[in-house]
């Protein structure tokens, strides 16, 4: 996977997150995130619970003053949603 494939995957879910057609791509990285085991956070804090480090593509869409936070993982699935309030 590299930038390009992922920012496609972030924006082509954008519907599926109720994100409008104005967030475009802001910004995109390779990070060590970390994520609560069997939890699927999408704009929930997890609950507590063991964790484990990931490496993924966190993909930024803006639509000023807001944004949203991808992060997709190395099999192109989105492991976390993080939107602005």
């Amino acid at each position: 996977m590299n930038p390009e494939q992922a920012a496609k995957i972030a924006l082509d879910a954008r519907e599926r997150f109720e994100l409008g057609p104005a967030y475009r791509v802001a910004g995109s990285e390779r990070r060590i995130i970390e994520l609560v085991e069997g939890h699927t956070a999408v704009d929930k804090l997890p609950e507590a619970g063991p964790t484990k480090d990931i490496e993924a593509w966190v993909v930024t869409l803006s639509a000023s003053p807001r944004v949203a936070e991808f992060a997709i993982d190395g099999n192109g699935q989105i492991v976390r949603v993080r939107r602005s309030r």
